[in-house]
């Protein structure tokens, strides 16, 4: 599954973390101001990724037709939509099995077997979305029975089959958590200002120049408390305004 980034391509390796292929320093995780070091490094271990578009799968097995979709998703109304949309075009299937995450790091997940015998669909499809790290995604495999019983490891191997097929190949994207934080000062600060924000991988996401100098920036869960140690140390005061992934 390929990782999109801009200003470089990374391969996603097993364990969650980012393998780059360009040289260090090259620009990673979609952020133009988000740089690799030892410490960020750790960080990506602990990355989910979302994809960012829906898809489709399908696997066959002794007459059996698996069809699976995979979606992007952030509510539960969506998962709800989805279902109902796919129940009305596969009208005629016996089971309409699924799996969800949601949340930054997959906090919130779901299974259904929907009619197949216990952690036989749902679970083996939840596997594969945690096997890729995904968070944010909806998955789900609609079956049509071809005469012949599976039996349990049957049914488990083509649910997750059919979910590999439908999220093995998909475009997606590391959720990096940031916090927004908003600093004032004076315009004869700002050499000081920017002497201290220098070395952090900060983005400035909305600025005021009236009176005084009021900028509102991002920076990462392992930066922030960082940079707002810096900046009180040196008299600043730096107002929290939320997290966003």
């Amino acid at each position: 599954m390929p990782v999109r980034a801009r200003g470089g391509k990374f391969l996603y390796l097993p364990d969650c973390s980012l393998y780059c292929e360009k040289e260090p320093g090259a620009r990673i995780f979609g952020d133009p101001d988000f740089y690799p070091t030892e410490t960020n490094a750790i960080l990506a271990e602990e990355i989910h990724y979302r994809i960012l578009a829906p898809s489709t799968g399908e696997f066959r097995d002794r007459g059996s037709k698996f069809f699976a979709h995979a979606f992007p998703v952030r509510t539960q109304q969506e998962i709800e939509a989805h279902l109902a949309a796919l129940k009305k075009q596969y009208y005629d299937a016996r089971h309409h099995c699924y799996a969800y995450r949601l949340g930054v790091a997959g906090e919130t997940s779901f299974a259904n077997d929907d009619g197949e015998p216990s952690h036989t669909a749902g679970d083996p499809i939840l596997g594969v979305i945690r096997s890729e790290c995904l968070t944010d995604v909806f998955v789900v495999v609609v079956r049509y029975f071809g005469g012949i019983k599976l039996g349990v490891r049957g049914l488990i191997e083509a649910y997750r089959a059919a979910a590999v097929a439908a999220l093995g190949e998909q475009e997606k994207e590391a959720i990096i958590p940031r916090s927004i934080f908003r600093l004032d000062f004076s315009y004869e600060q700002t050499s000081d200002v920017s002497r201290l924000l220098h070395p952090f991988p900060l983005t400035q996401v909305d600025a005021r120049y009236l009176e005084a100098c009021s900028i509102d920036y991002a920076a990462d869960l392992e930066t922030y408390p960082r940079v707002i140690k810096v900046l009180e140390d040196h008299g600043y005061s730096p107002v929290f305004l939320k997290e966003v992934y």
